[in-house]
């Protein structure tokens, strides 16, 4: 297709092959550019209808992995292993397992009444009865049964508070770390959240009272309990939306003190009570109990039966039993999914996840002719996936649209915890917006990095930190991160990248060490060398040691980079040595032709690591 100025028309018709694996690559060039991938940002698409019902299947096929119907409702075609199909139909509801001394049972009974009351984003439906008295016995019987699961349950709250320094220590975590990306600061909008706010604004505004919702996590949780949650989301929910972070056991401590102080007067969160449904779904409407949580006593073996009743174990880990068996199939529900919306007329009946009437319809489509979706693993669709429910974009632009959430602390040393407030980390000043000194940019992730590498970081088997000045810090997401690598990957046409094996020309590497050791081209100025610092210049702090860089990067992608890197990363201080004609200043070397220059590099490079 030769290209002319602005938008240009492309059709593309495309066969799949009847067997093994295919890629497809859109490359562009010109006189002066050598092939490359076309920037994905420059893609526009018109809508037609085939798109919106493409669309629609995939936020059914979705909603129906999230809901985890699969638990209770077995597909006749379902995956029996994670590598059979969609991976999200693996998934199980956190271990209930001595819940009690983990989280307060006021919370526990309040959140069975409402699930999606206290926190939005809740996968778990309403299950117990529409008439609200009922429903708060129900809930007191639960909560005394998965309360009774462990002697501590009812352990009183802490009365020695935490010293000044470990929460203003915690605050100082909060803010740098990351956590303030997805929970909210109480500055940033709250709309770009991802997850609940766990924090309220200091200064609530019109907008953020009517839009926030702070929730005191000292009304759900034990505080022992919550500092080893911090320390491992996953351990007892390898689902769990909320990552690994890389905290030290006092550093959890502190972040938990923080998190389990009351908020400032004016920004408190408000007490535990009732909650006022907001849903979607007209239907659902009725009321909720009145009563205060905890004040209906609740019965240990009626809680049990109905444990069993409402089919838990389908979902959770619970002592003294095993999971139900299968019930009805996904594949007859297909008209029945209206009662999701509002649960059933009984008092146990059918679950209530608060459904609107597009979501049920497209549910409906979906059961009726698309199941077999389900057995299908797609790692390009499961990194879409991740990337969005992990809230990946809070912190990292792609397809030039910049992340939603700007860490300005992100490249400052270690501040004085004392006297710190999340004032301090309002916007990023000036000198801190570059691309160097923010979290990188996922555009080209998949195209850059090697299988191997990405498969171990993203999965936290690695101790490499290669931008160890940000203050930030990478979650880790431990589950099928082999399948998230090898997905971001395929969205750039490439299979997954062998190990690095090229070996070492000595000569080679002879050169490359004098273009990047001496004055020719400086890298060492900026860029460590393994064990040798950098040598001081402006922004060394900031770069990334040249030891990682074959163990990290793909060797086109390398290439690319080094003739222009503000292709790649606009605003980057990484200097461009080449000319348009592909040559550098050095002609000494390799009669100037940067290709060259570029591989003596590479082997150089291959004696760090």
């Amino acid at each position: 297709v030769r290209l002319s100025k602005g938008l240009n028309p492309i059709e593309l018709a495309y066969r799949s092959p009847t067997a093994g694996d295919a890629s497809l690559r859109l490359t562009w060039a010109n006189d002066l550019l050598p092939e490359e991938p076309l920037p994905p940002g420059l893609l526009r698409h018109t809508d037609s209808p085939a798109l919106e019902l493409g669309l629609a299947r995939r936020a059914a096929r979705d909603l129906v992995a999230d809901s985890m119907c699969v638990r209770c409702h077995p597909a006749a075609n379902a995956p029996s292993a994670p590598i059979d199909g969609m991976p999200e139909l693996q998934a199980m509801g956190p271990d209930l397992d001595g819940i009690g001394s983990r989280l307060r049972p006021e919370w526990i009974e309040q959140w069975l009444l409402d699930p999606k009351g206290l926190r939005p984003q809740a996968r778990m439906p309403r299950l117990l009865s529409t008439d609200a008295a009922a429903a708060r016995r129900q809930a007191a019987d639960l909560t005394a049964y998965l309360a009774a699961s462990d002697a501590t349950a009812a352990a009183p709250r802490g009365t020695s508070a935490p010293t000044a320094g470990t929460v203003a220590e915690g605050l100082r975590l909060y803010a740098e770390i990351g956590c303030a990306a997805c929970h909210g600061d109480g500055i940033s909008p709250p709309e770009i959240d991802t997850a609940l706010r766990l924090v309220a604004p200091l200064e609530p505004t019109a907008a953020t009272r009517a839009n926030s919702r702070p929730i005191r996590l000292q009304d759900k949780w034990q505080p022992p309990a919550l500092v080893g949650y911090l320390l491992d989301p996953t351990k007892r929910s390898p689902w769990d939306r909320m990552p690994r972070t890389a905290l030290e056991p006092a550093e959890a401590a502190s972040l938990a003190a923080y998190l389990l102080t009351p908020a400032s007067e004016g920004g408190a969160a408000p007490a535990a009570a009732a909650p006022t449904r907001a849903t979607s779904n007209p239907a659902a409407t009725d009321p909720l109990p009145t009563t205060a949580p905890g004040a209906v006593p609740g019965d240990v073996d009626r809680g049990r039966r109905l444990a069993d009743e409402l089919r838990c174990r389908s979902c959770h880990s619970l002592p003294g039993g095993d999971p139900p068996a299968a019930t009805s199939t996904i594949n007859e529900l297909a008209a029945r999914t209206s009662t999701w919306a509002s649960g059933g007329e009984a008092d146990i009946d059918h679950p209530s996840y608060d459904l609107d009437s597009t979501q049920v319809e497209a549910i409906e489509r979906f059961l009726a002719g698309d199941l077999k979706s389900l057995s299908q693993a797609v790692p390009t669709e499961f990194a879409e996936r991740r990337i969005r429910s992990g809230g990946c974009l809070a912190c990292h632009g792609r397809d030039g649209i910049p992340a939603t959430w700007s860490p300005a602390s992100a490249n400052r040393p270690p501040s004085s915890a004392e006297g710190t407030s999340l004032d301090d980390f309002a916007a990023p000043a000036d000198d801190e917006t570059g691309p160097d000194l923010l979290p990188p940019d996922l555009t080209w992730a998949g195209e850059k990095l090697r299988s191997v590498w990405l498969g171990r970081f993203v999965a936290g088997r690695t101790t490499d930190r290669p931008r160890s000045h940000l203050r930030v810090r990478m979650p880790i997401f431990a589950a099928h991160s082999d399948i998230l690598a090898a997905g971001l990957h395929h969205q750039h046409g490439l299979p997954e990248s062998p190990p690095d094996d090229e070996p070492v020309d000595s000569e080679l590497a002879a050169i490359g060490r004098d273009l990047i050791r001496g004055d020719r081209l400086g890298c060492h100025s900026c860029h460590a060398l393994g064990a040798d610092p950098a040598l001081g210049g402006e922004g060394s702090e900031e770069t990334i040691n040249f030891d990682l860089v074959r163990r990290r990067l793909r060797r086109a992608w390398f290439d690319r980079f080094l003739r222009d890197p503000q292709r790649i990363l606009p605003g980057s201080k990484m200097p461009q040595f080449v000319d348009e004609d592909g040559y550098t200043a050095l002609y000494d070397v390799f009669d100037g032709e940067a290709s060259r220059q570029f591989e003596a590099i590479w082997h150089y490079l291959g004696t760090l690591d």
